[in-house]
């Protein structure tokens, strides 16, 4: 580790990266490790696809609610207990739904689970913020987004593993052990980076006022939440898609999240080579530039496919898994970039302005992963469509809110 000092004189000890790599991840895991296993517990808890689907859209209201007020409450207590805290709730919320028994309850411990869970989300942020600044938070970003990558696949390859040989209650336990791990290695590798000395009463009205008449961030919110809705949407719809359209078992399914994980390893190397050469809002337009073609390309090959020229199913999940490795490969390089210049104006209320932040844009996500949930229908076509919809409002709002972007 070694010491940092911000633009404030404060000097804190930066943590290991791979230690925020593993905060950040509790929540991506989560959301991740049990999408193999939504049809068989649409089927076990006698509810529809549409309503499975929904434990997703309730978890990300979750994280969002959980976002608010886990950074608010870490500005006046400090980081690291507010951590502990919230894993302590993930997992007690991980029994509750390995216990559940109905659709409803699944839900119900769903959101507790998320309440617990985004503590990772935004404290992690928190805690980047505090101890890394200017370029070097750049750089940070990319280096965790890219490390980050690896949650989404390996929750879906453990997760579809588990229901497999198991049944999909075990995923919780699973997620339970996992929170447990990281929890200890808070307690022993993590230094507080907000230290009861620079703790200062700030006014949240304040702060929620200057926050929402932010352009730059309120673009950067709607755009976090419109790439994301892409990805979480992707974890409810493409096990219907790949599993039961395509006909992938549930190890196959959550073995291609490691294929496509790598498209995210390749963003975070791509990034941070561009970042040497350009702005951070320059890489950023080239991240959304490359989503946007993923899913421009993806849409076109289905309509292919279901109007005019049926391609195998070997063709289909070959260019499915394509377009999503390099839609994801376009996203880490975006988000990344969006989450270090976003609150750069915001140093002396961090954890406030984090908290505003993940939750204006865990609300959009939420949104818009439960639109997916709407619009499926048990066809190839929902998806690809929602997914093109989607990148290209990024890309007109890129175009308005970060206009004539040079390198």
């Amino acid at each position: 580790m070694q010491r940092t000092q911000s633009p404030l004189t404060i000097s804190v000890v930066a943590p290991a990266l791979w230690i925020l790599v593993l905060i950040a991840g509790l929540p991506l895991l989560s959301e991740s490790a049990y999408s193999p296993a939504l049809p068989a517990m649409a089927h076990d808890l006698k509810t529809s696809a549409g309503m499975a689907e929904n434990t997703l859209a309730i978890y990300l209201v979750g994280l969002a609610f959980g976002t608010l007020f886990w950074g608010y409450i870490s500005d006046l207590l400090g980081r690291k207990p507010c951590i502990l805290a919230g894993f302590g709730l993930f997992a007690a919320a991980c029994l509750g739904c390995y216990s559940s028994t109905s659709i409803e309850m699944l839900m119900g411990f769903r959101l507790l689970q998320a309440l617990g869970g985004s503590v990772g989300s935004v404290l992690s942020q928190a805690v980047a913020r505090d101890a890394f600044h200017g370029p070097e938070l750049g750089r940070v970003y990319s280096l965790v987004s890219s490390a980050m990558s690896l949650f989404p696949a390996l929750g879906p390859l453990f997760g579809g593993w588990m229901a497999a040989h198991f049944g999909w209650p075990f995923i919780f336990i699973f997620l339970l052990l996992f929170s447990g791990m990281v929890a200890l290695i808070v307690t022993f590798g993590l230094s507080e980076t907000h230290p009861v000395h620079v703790r200062q009463p700030v006014s949240v009205l304040e702060v929620t006022h200057r926050f929402f008449k932010d352009r730059k961030v309120l673009v950067c919110i709607a755009l976090i939440g419109l790439g994301n809705g892409i990805g979480f949407s992707w974890f409810s719809e493409g096990a219907f898609f790949l599993i039961e359209s395509l006909t992938l078992s549930k190890v196959q399914y959550g073995s291609s999240f490691l294929l496509t994980a790598g498209g995210g390893a390749l963003g975070g190397i791509l990034s941070g080579m561009l970042q040497k050469k350009h702005t951070g809002d320059r890489v950023l337009g080239i991240g959304i530039r490359i989503l946007f073609l993923s899913t421009l390309v993806f849409c076109s090959c289905v309509l292919c496919h279901v109007y005019l020229m049926p391609f195998s199913r070997f063709w289909m999940i070959g260019i499915t898994l394509a377009a999503r490795m390099i839609n994801i490969l376009g996203m880490v390089m975006a988000i990344g970039n969006i989450l270090a210049i976003a609150l750069q104006e915001y140093r002396g209320c961090i954890g406030i302005a984090s908290s505003l932040f993940g939750f204006s844009y865990y609300i959009l996500i939420s949104l818009f992963t439960y639109g997916m949930s709407v619009l499926h229908n048990g066809t190839l076509l929902p998806m690809p469509l929602y997914f093109l919809g989607l990148s290209t409002a990024m890309m007109v709002l890129y175009t308005w809110g970060f206009p004539k972007q040079k390198t």
